[in-house]
């Protein structure tokens, strides 16, 4: 990649390019794609455009999620990658801090889910006009009054993670918008008594399909520097 003399740009780390494809390890706190309503606010989308002449989106993270997230250089790439994500084909794996004891090592939330489901334009469950949402969860460490978790959705709608882990009683560590829902008021922790920099969503790893050679890409990103902090002040 062809870096201009830009610092943010040279804080998006590559972890795989070639000629159709190039994936970011993207930070917390920066925008996926450019914001409609603060449009000069930075994104990895524009300042990859910088570099190239043509970057296609094809997936997102939340502005406060980190981890692997892959463009398009090519129209034909963007169309083969966009299917395998439509056919469920695309395998996401998250890493979180999730509030409270997990009854279960391993669980699956189904439950429908609508978004902008209120006036936080949230996503919330709602079986009457909800779409099937399907998330994995897996317990990696249970913590006194936490758990490090891996998280696979098998669907992909905004916030999914999030609201479905929110709605079990189990909201990220540092989620500010779902996590002070009405059912958490009355639970047995405190939310405010670990301190949270950011939101503890971190996309480790994306296995997909080349969309020119049809081999199988393996990307991973190393847990964050805040969860190795977080962790090993919770051990």
């Amino acid at each position: 990649m062809k870096r201009k003399n830009n610092k943010l740009i040279s804080e998006l780390p590559v972890l795989y390019e070639d000629d159709w494809i190039i994936a970011i390890n993207k930070p917390a706190g920066m925008l996926s794609i450019r914001d409609g309503y603060k449009p000069d606010l930075p994104n990895v989308h524009s300042l990859l455009k910088l570099t190239e002449q043509k970057i296609l989106v094809i997936h997102r993270l939340d502005k406060e999620t980190s981890g692997v997230i892959i463009f398009a250089k090519t129209i034909d790439a963007h169309r083969k990658l966009n299917q395998q994500f439509e056919q469920r084909k695309v395998n996401k794996m998250y890493i979180a801090i999730a509030w409270g004891k997990f009854n279960e090592s391993k669980m699956t939330i189904n439950l429908p889910l609508t978004i902008n489901g209120d006036r936080k334009h949230r996503t919330r469950v709602s079986k009457e006009y909800g779409k099937n949402a399907i998330t994995h969860v897996r317990v990696i460490h249970q913590y006194q009054q936490l758990a490090y978790i891996s998280v696979m959705p098998e669907t992909g709608y905004t916030h999914q993670i999030r609201a479905h882990l929110s709605e079990i009683g189990h909201p990220i560590l540092g989620d500010t918008l779902y996590e002070n829902l009405l059912e958490f008021k009355n639970t047995d922790f405190n939310i405010r008594s670990i301190y949270a920099p950011r939101l503890f969503l971190h996309c480790q790893q994306l296995t997909f399909y080349h969309p020119i050679f049809g081999t199988e890409i393996q990307l991973y990103s190393s847990d964050p520097t805040e969860f190795d902090e977080a962790l090993r002040q919770l051990t």
